[in-house]
């Protein structure tokens, strides 16, 4: 969701950076307003730059009625067994994230199409199924027939272009991609000779424990792409994905899936750099220096 706010100076506030602080005052929170948010670990993206600023007004928030809670007097093994079996089973918060993407980008009216809206809904109460038990579904109305190419379906049948914005910047990013792109081993690799006068007699020690560290490295990157279906090492460690999985794809949303994959790679390379220093002390140690 995106609303419009207008910012405000508040010298009481400058020791505060990097932290959004919204008004206790009002009619509605802000956060609310922004699919239902209620700060519990809701992320927020800011930005000030004019060409990002929609011009018409902000629409009128959406009212989110939470289900009836399913509640039990006594809740046996027997009881958590059978919800966590439910909630796997039923679990469709990415295929509506997936729908309401299609259907918006095929609607002329884009999010606010009918369908978009029921399905902002049904995104609401599928997010809250954890806590309340009651997990939405989707009518066959409510299930894209074609999708949008950038959103990368090729293996289904109905792949649209898609007109819009979206659009164009991924068939922009398939143009570079294409252009950048070469297949391994289509040209001889240069053989590269190290200054001799940078070799010690006694490297082959140190060499061999490089090499080790660097195999342990790429086993580890290699079971972390093939996991997430990643293509290649530049997408994995620039972080700009172009496919993941079909199975993760379809079960979960892609944003999530690619924040989980960006913090594991950030936590492997972090281990890798904390072996290489530890005969030095550690890195900050070596910063001292």
């Amino acid at each position: 969701d995106v609303r419009k706010l207008k910012a405000v100076d508040i010298p009481r506030l400058h020791h505060m950076v990097d932290v959004i602080v919204f008004p206790s005052k009002g009619q509605r929170p802000h956060p609310n307003e922004m699919s239902g948010g209620d700060l519990d670990g809701d992320q927020f993206f800011v930005t000030w730059h004019p060409d990002l600023l929609f011009q018409r007004p902000n629409a009128d928030p959406m009212h989110f009625k939470a289900p009836k809670k399913i509640e039990l007097d006594i809740v046996t093994i027997s009881d958590l067994e059978s919800f966590i079996v439910e909630y796997i089973k039923n679990d469709i918060l990415g295929v509506i994230a997936n729908a309401h993407l299609a259907f918006s980008d095929h609607h002329e009216d884009g999010v606010f199409s009918r369908v978009c809206l029921g399905l902002a809904e049904k995104h609401s109460d599928a997010v809250d199924f954890p806590k309340t038990g009651v997990c939405p579904e989707l009518s066959e109305d409510e299930r894209p027939k074609t999708y949008p190419d950038f959103m990368d379906k090729s293996h289904k049948k109905s792949v649209r272009r898609s007109e819009k914005v979206m659009g164009e910047m991924y068939r922009e990013c398939q143009l570079i991609e294409n252009i950048c792109s070469r297949p391994e081993g289509s040209e001889e690799s240069e053989s590269i000779e190290p200054d001799p006068h940078l070799i010690l007699p006694t490297h082959q020690p140190y060499k061999r424990l490089a090499e080790q560290s660097k195999n342990r490295y790429n086993d580890q990157l290699q079971y972390l792409m093939n996991r997430y279906g990643i293509e290649t090492e530049a997408e994995a460690m620039s972080g700009c994905i172009g496919r993941i999985h079909r199975h993760m794809e379809n079960r979960y949303d892609r944003h999530e899936v690619e924040k989980v994959f960006k913090e594991r790679i950030k936590d492997l390379r972090r281990r890798t750099r904390e072996e290489f220093f530890v005969e030095f002390g550690g890195e900050e140690n070596v910063k001292k220096r």
